[in-house]
Parts: C-alpha cells; sequence; structure tokens
C-alpha cells in the first residue's frame, strides 16, 4: 500500500478549498472546509474530541466566537405549563420535547407578542435585507436582519448562503458590525427605514424568533383566565 504523507493531504486539501472559493465565492471555501471538519469530528473519539478542543489555537478561537455569543435561552428553564399557553394563544400544536428550537421559538413568539399588545402603537423592530462588506476588501454579503430600536442593536441576523439552502446564523461579530453599520454610518436608515427597504413592526419575523433572548413572560400583563 502506498504510503500516505499526513501533512501534504491537508495542505492540498485546504488548497482545494481555498481555489474553489477564489474561482467563485468565498462562501465556496467556507462550505468546503466545514464539509471537511464535520466527517473528521465524527470519526474523533471522545478523547481524541477533548484534547482537540483543548490545543490552545481551538480554544483561544472558541473563547473568541463562541463564548462570547449569547445563548438563544436556556431550555431548562422552559416552564411547560407556559409552553402550554403559548400553544393554546398561538393556536399551534404543543412542540414536541426533543425540538428544543420549536420550544424556544414558541416561548419567544409567546412573550414578543404579549408585550407587543400591552403597547400596539410601539414598532420597534426593524426588519429586512441588508448588504454589508465585513472584510476591507471584501465581497459584499447579503445578510437578513432584525434591528432592535429600543435597545438599539441587531438582535438577530443570518447571511445569505445559497450552498447550505438559504440562510444561516451570523455570528455575534457580524450582529456586532452590522449594528455598528446602522448606528454610526448609516443613522437614516432608522428614522427613515423604508427608504433603506426596512419594515417597521411590533413583532420581529418568524425566521428570528429561535435566535432572539426574551424577558420573562411575567413582564407583561397576564389575561383574565390565562394560566
Amino acid at each position: 500500500m502506498t504510503q500516505v504523507n499526513d501533512a501534504k493531504v491537508l495542505e492540498a486539501l485546504l488548497k482545494i478549498a481555498k481555489a474553489h472559493g477564489e474561482d467563485s465565492e468565498p462562501d465556496h471555501e467556507v462550505g468546503d472546509l466545514q464539509d471537511l471538519l464535520r466527517p473528521m469530528w465524527a470519526l474523533l473519539t471522545p478523547e481524541q474530541r477533548g484534547a482537540y478542543l483543548a490545543s490552545e489555537a481551538v480554544r483561544d478561537m472558541l473563547e473568541g466566537a463562541l463564548v462570547d455569543e449569547p445563548t438563544i435561552a436556556d431550555i431548562e428553564d422552559v416552564d411547560v405549563v407556559e409552553l402550554e399557553a403559548a400553544a393554546r394563544y398561538l393556536g399551534t400544536p404543543m412542540p414536541a420535547p426533543e425540538n428544543d428550537q420549536d420550544r424556544i421559538s414558541a416561548i419567544n413568539a409567546y412573550r414578543i407578542r404579549r408585550a407587543a399588545e400591552t403597547d400596539p402603537e410601539n414598532e420597534r423592530f426593524l426588519s429586512g435585507n441588508w448588504s454589508h462588506i465585513f472584510t476591507q476588501g471584501g465581497p459584499d454579503t447579503h445578510t437578513r436582519i432584525v434591528f432592535d430600536k429600543e435597545e438599539n442593536r441587531v438582535v438577530a441576523m443570518e447571511l445569505h448562503a445559497p450552498r447550505f439552502g438559504g440562510w444561516i446564523q451570523a455570528t455575534r461579530s457580524h450582529r456586532e458590525d452590522v449594528t455598528d453599520s446602522i448606528v454610526n454610518a448609516n443613522p437614516e436608515a432608522l428614522t427613515e427605514p423604508e427608504d433603506w427597504g426596512l419594515t417597521s413592526s411590533d413583532a420581529p419575523p418568524t425566521w428570528s424568533l429561535k435566535y432572539i433572548e426574551w424577558p420573562p413572560v411575567a413582564s407583561a400583563p397576564r389575561q383574565r383566565g390565562e394560566v
């Protein structure tokens, strides 16, 4: 059997991914690298995964990206009674216990719409498409955002990535970059949102609910007879 130089194979794979991105779109390089990383991760033993995560380069990257990333919500704190109330209020079936994402979205939709009912004139959210260049000399990236005018920041954002079926979640740094672009570089987007293709509303669009952290429903008055 022919001996293979592991280091050379790795460098060849990285070069192929880089060339794909240069020949088409940068997203393609990212997609190729993800396609390479996932099967490798699946083959690692728990001990190997632990060693990999403990390595300096990976640890620094996680501290700069994931540790800094706010959680959507702690699913352990989702009260079944509140989830049942949300399902009744929204007119939807109860999300399956194993589907954490749907449970979080249902709770957030419930809390946001209840809060909106207490102040129906307060259209605190701006949503729509936004183009942004994240790196100097880089490509114009298409995103869709939700800007909370009360918090004065982007609270949900996705990047357009056709390779992955449409949209992927943006990182905290992406959101902060676009927040700075809106608040400091293009403040007219907040005063004249229609001119920038943004829509005002008292509740964010459905696609964003799974990303938004929302205060406890106790902050909104309960309706008579509601659990």
